[in-house]
């Protein structure tokens, strides 16, 4: 059975254009979306194993992944717990794909883990012990009021994860208004978005951490070579029409500004307080 469509939006057109985008050239149509880390040999799960090794899983409750992908991360949460496992993406596309991946996976149940066509923005107060948002909040109309939702939508002693590109000085104006027309974004997430002291409406207190990301990318952008980069200048005066071609525009600016000591691949972690 084909996953019910919400209403298209300009986000969930782009997630759908990513998916047939990335399913054609990643190997074996595994698609990660995220990056890629000097972490582990498994290159799907990267994240997810960081997260496990470092926070760890609870082994009780709900756990959300929240912006899922084709569904490997949240496969792999539900083979290293016995909570229950959520993931949750706004394209069609990748949900009616996860629960093709998930038929391929051992170990797991479909009372433990389950995939539905869903907004973050549409989360319950007080569900969740773990939530894990992995490059999917950025998308968000409005980033502190979905970091405060998530925060909400957490369990007394909750925790939410959420790794994110992170954009460190507002500088590059003319690249940050590319990058915000060619992935859909109504504001560039920052550090200031993430800062605890600026989420004044959750109605819980939190301990926040956070962990640096970026050395660990493979094929990091400060690698990038010269001739890359005035690929990417001439690509930067370039009005795409094809979202497929905003999509790949979008993701080379990105590298720009990594380059240029922008942006940083943080995880930022939030616990709450009882």
């Amino acid at each position: 059975m084909k996953t019910k469509k919400p209403k298209k939006t300009e986000v969930h057109a782009l997630y759908d254009q990513l998916f047939v985008t990335e399913s054609k050239y990643k190997k074996n149509n595994l698609y990660p979306i995220h990056k890629v880390l000097a972490f582990s040999e498994n290159d799907i799960c990267d994240i997810y194993q960081w997260i496990e090794k470092y926070i760890g899983f609870p082994e009780t409750g709900d756990i959300l992944d929240a912006g899922c992908g084709v569904g490997w991360g949240t496969s792999f949460i539900a083979q290293h717990t016995e909570a229950k496992v959520l993931g949750i993406s706004i394209s069609p596309n990748e949900i009616d794909q996860a629960h093709m991946v998930h038929q391929t996976q051992k170990g797991t149940s479909e009372n433990q883990l389950s995939f539905a066509c869903l907004s973050f923005d549409e989360v319950k107060d007080k569900q969740y012990s773990m939530i894990i948002a992995v490059e999917s909040i950025k998308h968000s109309p409005n980033i502190q009021l979905t970091l405060i939702g998530l925060i909400n939508a957490l369990t007394p002693d909750g925790t939410l994860v959420v790794v994110e590109d992170t954009l460190q000085a507002i500088t590059c104006k003319n690249q940050l208004g590319a990058l915000m027309s060619d992935w859909q974004l109504s504001e560039v997430l920052s550090q200031s978005h993430m800062d605890p002291n600026n989420l004044t409406n959750a109605k819980d207190s939190v301990e926040y951490q956070q962990f640096d990301f970026t050395h660990l990318m493979q094929n990091t952008p400060t690698l990038l070579t010269n001739l890359k980069l005035g690929i990417m200048t001439v690509l930067l005066m370039i009005k795409p029409k094809h979202m497929g071609w905003q999509a790949f525009r979008g993701g080379f600016i990105l590298d720009k500004l990594y380059k240029k000591k922008r942006m940083k691949y943080l995880a930022h972690i939030y616990r709450k307080i009882n």
